[in-house]
């Protein structure tokens, strides 16, 4: 069964509920479907409804919901702003995006095949990763195997992992802090290294060893 009319004249259907089911088990057994130029959009708009999903997925004005399946959104658009998720009603609003029950490492991705990621706070707010009192590991990953960053929050602890070192002034420079073993931590600087302070007080267990030409 289809509906058919003049391209210059418009469908309008208003009442109570609106509620279309398909019972095809098929894809694209519901579709909403433009096809006629570059200026066309897709509208789905709700002028009076002011919920929000603060709980579960059936508090909001607008809800998109999989009871089975996943939800995908797809942009073939090779530009920027491809895909946007966007708020723009005043200083309260938030944007979340929050994981109810996964409790793995990785229950929230955020995955860039080829480009970066770039998180641009544009305030003095920065950042914030855990919650205070209660804290959050991170780990940055290294080209090399098991090298890296890792905070313990329960440590409180910020390691750099195996050799990873701690560069000053510029990357691949001499000027670093590394342990190039177990037990084994180096000082180093590409030509002179400062101590300065009111007292400065080395303790060694078995010998203190001077270099010099």
């Amino acid at each position: 069964m289809s509906f058919a009319w003049n391209d210059a004249k418009d469908l309008w259907a208003e009442g109570g509920r609106a509620i279309i089911t398909a019972n095809e088990d098929a894809a694209d057994c519901i579709k909403l479907h433009a096809d006629a130029g570059t200026s066309q959009t897709i509208l789905i708009q709700n002028d009076a409804g002011t919920g929000v999903s603060a709980a579960t997925e059936v508090d909001a004005a607008i809800q998109l919901s999989a009871s089975a399946g996943g939800i995908g959104l797809y942009s073939a658009l090779n530009a920027a702003n491809a895909i946007r998720l966007e708020t723009n009603a005043g200083t309260s609003e938030t944007l979340v995006l929050h994981s109810n029950q996964g409790n793995t490492a990785s229950s929230i991705n955020l995955i860039s095949d080829a480009g970066g990621i770039t998180l641009a706070p544009l305030s003095t707010s920065g950042v914030t990763v855990g919650v205070d009192d209660t804290g959050a590991d991170v780990r940055v990953y290294s080209a090399t195997t098991n090298e890296g960053l890792h905070y313990d929050a329960s440590e409180d602890e910020l390691g750099l992992l195996l050799t990873t070192k701690l560069k000053f002034h510029d990357i691949g420079g001499g000027e670093e802090i590394y342990a190039s073993a177990n037990g084994h931590l180096e000082v180093n600087a590409g030509t002179t290294l400062d101590m300065t302070a009111p007292t400065v007080d080395i303790n060694a267990s078995t010998a203190v060893t001077v270099d010099g030409p």
